[in-house]
């Protein structure tokens, strides 16, 4: 890797790091101002015709109108968020869909957000359920909490994996590898919050770099995000509290901040 190059990753990372959400969470930034739709459009319709930020949460009225696109498109990202469904309700979480928001076979993916408890959903394929990557790997376990309560929920995005958190249960944790279709989903593109014609809340929407393999890297000590390498490729840590440092091939080494990295050379 050339010195520019790294230079690049590095500011990078500390551009993840340089706008944090909360104090737990310091790589992480808010996707929402907490008072209008700033950072969102609508795409065929104005958004301010079907979508509003009401109490700090961006709401779906449930007029029929256009899903809401992030200004910003993503890579590898851990998008972190709650959100509330009416009785029966329907929406989803589009990610990395191009710019018509497509998000099945030749675009982007979709996480469905769903009352599966409703009777109207009862016959619905596997991956049509909650927290599923919908229509390609079903989510291992139901664990939605009922309608009008606030639901947690934590997406994983590195490359052809996606794991998906919800309230604090694993219930997707998958590869192309295992789902050959991931691999030919887009690695990059927009967020988006699907319109279905019904009542929909999400607050707290915020955004942060990728979390490493779980069978390979680990969370560091204090709630920051650890980073392994191999190869030629450049280790990356944004850690919470503390100096930290940065080390590479060329015996560069910066300390300060919230992140520390390695080249790592065989």
């Amino acid at each position: 890797m050339t010195a520019s190059r790294t230079t690049s990753l590095v500011a990078l990372v500390l551009g993840w790091c340089a706008s944090t959400a909360t104090a737990d969470e310091p790589c992480f930034r808010s996707l929402s101002n907490g008072r209008e739709l700033a950072g969102w459009e609508g795409v065929t319709a104005l958004a301010s015709a079907s979508w509003k930020v009401e109490d700090g949460a961006i709401v779906c009225t449930g007029q029929k109108g256009t899903w809401l696109r992030s200004r910003e498109q993503f890579g590898d990202f851990n998008l972190r968020f709650e959100y509330r469904l009416r009785p029966g309700g329907n929406s989803g979480i589009y990610l990395r869909v191009p710019a018509d928001g497509a998000h099945r076979e030749g675009g982007g993916a979709e996480v469905q957000l769903l009352d599966d408890g409703a009777a109207r959903y009862r016959k619905l394929k596997p991956a049509q359920y909650c927290g599923s990557i919908y229509l390609v790997v079903p989510a291992g376990q139901h664990v939605s909490r009922p309608p009008g309560e606030w639901n947690t929920m934590e997406i994983n995005c590195r490359g052809t994996s996606y794991r998906v958190v919800h309230n604090g249960v694993v219930i997707v944790d998958a590869t192309a590898r295992d789902y050959p279709e991931l691999g030919r989903r887009f690695r990059r593109g927009y967020l988006g919050l699907q319109n279905h014609d019904e009542e929909v809340w999400f607050r707290h929407l915020r955004i942060g770099p990728p979390q490493p393999p779980p069978r390979s890297e680990t969370l560091a000590a204090g709630g920051g995000l650890l980073g392994r390498s191999h190869g030629s490729s450049v280790q990356v840590t944004c850690c919470e509290g503390g100096s930290s440092n940065a080390t590479f091939s060329r015996g560069h080494r910066r300390r300060g901040g919230f992140w520390r990295g390695r080249r790592a050379l065989r």
